[in-house]
């Protein structure tokens, strides 16, 4: 954070505390029930079959979908959000306690990543240039290894081309930043690993074409092997890589709490994007708007107006990081299968490296300092962000700004 004076008067901070603590959240118990109410012998490989549960033909992205970060010219959306919610419509069981076991205990690698997998029949693991089936939404696909990783292998539907380059940028961007960044902030324990063939499937092909959905992760096909797809025509650009990271997140955090509440999913999906790639104009829009309108809530999502929502969420989720312990105290957070406030509170009770919380023990005391935080960006700990300079005022389209003062916002 960057060392400046704060020119915001006690009465401002004072009165910024009292439409946060009002506006923000309401009685922990009732959260529990209802925050989430907007919202699992032959050289082709063989796969246990999942729950495909979730039709794309039925998803609207411009009104079930989720945008991507950097993709501002021709908005991208992520279904993620939309598979889940079929899957609890459905009534399929989320199974916390086998997401949360690692398929195996060895601690041997067989020279991969994977923390904790060990890879006992190779032939299990694709290779590159092996073709196979594998299940997407609304049914199966043959596919061709195309390029295959320490961690990965980019899976290519067999009517569907992607330029090599492009494969290659991938693989780059996934073993050098997407998977050390994002494993490392939300990943505790062992990856998850149902297929036991130690490597995470992203696959590309023929969605919709350019815009609307460029990705998805899937809890149902979640529960036999670890997934991603990806749009084909959308892996160009600089969101593509984003596409990754996004649902990536997802993958982990549904391995780990796979009944989370959105706006803590959602919020750490954003994040991840973020470490990986820093700020961009998406993201910038989705803090700025909320800054512009404080009232609205942070765990409350109405999705009805802008992206002020995802800026919240986002927003609260970088302080508990910056505050807490930094990806450990992430990690931390994703595994605890309570959900919502109530897995923020266990977190502020107990942060990793038994240190005590600095922004208090119970909800209300985090949202009263992340207010704050908000309102001032001081360098004055815990009072500002780390990786965030915040303006104090809205401005162009370059500077993310602190929550403004009714009376002087610019939307």
């Amino acid at each position: 954070m960057s060392m400046r004076e704060n020119s915001y008067s006690c009465k401002l901070v004072i009165g910024m505390l009292f439409m946060f603590l009002t506006a923000s959240f309401a009685p922990l118990a009732s959260a529990n029930s209802n925050e989430n109410s907007n919202d699992t012998d032959s050289n082709e490989n063989q796969i246990i079959e999942p729950y495909v549960i979730g039709d794309l033909n039925y998803f609207d992205p411009n009104t079930d979908g989720r945008q991507y970060l950097f993709s501002e010219e021709e908005p991208v959306y992520s279904a993620s959000r939309w598979m889940k919610q079929k899957y609890i419509d459905a009534g399929k069981p989320f199974e916390p306690e086998l997401s949360i076991t690692s398929a195996t205990t060895n601690s041997a690698t067989s020279g991969r990543a994977h923390p904790g997998c060990t890879l006992f029949d190779p032939e299990d693991a694709w290779t590159e240039g092996e073709s196979g089936t594998v299940s997407i939404s609304g049914g199966s696909l043959d596919v061709v290894a195309e390029k295959v990783t320490t961690n990965a292998a980019f899976l290519v539907g067999t009517s569907s081309s992607v330029n090599i380059a492009t494969l290659n940028s991938f693989a780059t961007d996934w073993e050098t930043t997407i998977y050390p960044t994002v494993t490392s902030l939300f990943l505790s324990g062992s990856m998850p690993d149902r297929d036991g063939n130690c490597q995470v499937q992203i696959v590309i092909y023929d969605i919709d074409g350019g815009g609307g959905t460029g990705g998805y992760f899937s809890p149902g096909i979640a529960s036999s092997q670890e997934s991603i797809f990806v749009d084909a025509a959308d892996t160009g650009g600089s969101f593509g890589r984003v596409i990754l990271a996004h649902e990536f997140q997802h993958l982990l955090h549904n391995h780990a709490d796979p009944s989370e509440y959105l706006w803590v999913d959602e919020g750490n999906a954003d994040m991840a994007a973020f470490f990986c790639f820093g700020m961009d104009s998406s993201l910038r829009g989705h803090i700025n708007a909320w800054t512009s309108r404080p009232d609205v809530s942070i765990r409350w999502w109405d999705q009805k107006e802008d992206t002020s929502d995802y800026g919240a969420g986002m927003l609260f989720m970088l302080y508990l990081h910056d505050q807490l312990g930094g990806p450990n105290a992430m990690a931390q957070l994703v595994a605890d299968q309570a959900s919502g406030g109530f897995g923020v509170t266990n977190l502020l009770a107990n942060p990793p490296g038994g240190v005590a919380s600095p922004i208090g023990t119970s909800f209300s005391d985090a949202m009263a300092n992340f207010s704050v935080a908000a309102t001032l960006d001081s360098d004055q700990a815990p009072y500002g962000f780390d990786d965030l300079d915040m303006m104090p005022t809205c401005g162009g389209s370059s500077s993310v700004c602190r929550v403004q003062p009714s009376e002087t916002r610019t939307t």
